[in-house]
């Protein structure tokens, strides 16, 4: 997936309710309101990352052995989700899949 740009971790945390706090190596952060999941990352060397629908997994020198996996409360579309890496902090937004009424 093509890393595109979206809002700083701090205007999010504003508006969201916190889902998951993992504190250890690397420490990660779930976010979330009624539209979107967000995901804060910190790793110390670069990772890639692939948002899935139920979770999302880092690979690469920065993850723990090589490969991390992080489920996510909620289904998101991986196809609209936004990733920005920065000085070893990895910032996702994917929108939630809402249900559909018939």
């Amino acid at each position: 997936m093509t890393p595109r740009t979206a809002g700083g971790p701090e205007e999010r945390r504003k508006a969201g309710e916190v889902i998951h706090t993992e504190r250890g190596d690397p420490v990660v952060d779930i976010l979330g309101d009624d539209r979107t999941v967000y995901v804060t990352a910190e790793f110390p060397a670069d990772v890639e990352v692939d948002v899935e629908a139920t979770r999302v997994v880092f690979r690469g020198p920065g993850a723990p052995n090589g490969f991390f996996p992080v489920d996510l409360p909620v289904a998101v579309d991986p196809d609209h989700a936004t990733i920005n890496e920065r000085n070893g902090v990895v910032d996702i937004a994917a929108p939630k899949l809402l249900p559909v009424s018939l």
